[in-house]
């Protein structure tokens, strides 16, 4: 599989890094979920609370492995270029 476009990509990596509300990115995460990269999760809390927990995307298995290819791929590309 290929993440070629490159905001999806960022989304991707953004989505790694920190704990993205759903609703902030709906339209990139919708493509990202279809293609099994990610899903919603509600996010944890340390205190309950009287709100509903907000929904979050997480990575799933096939992000995580499409991420390490990604970065695999450009470590390759940039140690080719050094040599």
């Amino acid at each position: 599989m290929t993440v070629l476009n490159v905001e999806l990509w960022q989304t991707l990596e953004l989505v790694r890094l920190r704990q993205i509300p759903w609703h902030k990115n709906k339209h990139a995460f919708a493509k990202l979920q279809a293609e099994g990269l990610i899903e919603p999760a509600p996010q944890k809390t340390v205190s309950e609370s009287a709100w509903p927990s907000p929904v979050i995307a997480v990575l799933t298995d096939l992000g995580k492995l499409e991420l390490d290819r990604i970065v695999d791929r450009s470590q390759a590309e940039r140690s080719g270029r050094d040599n």
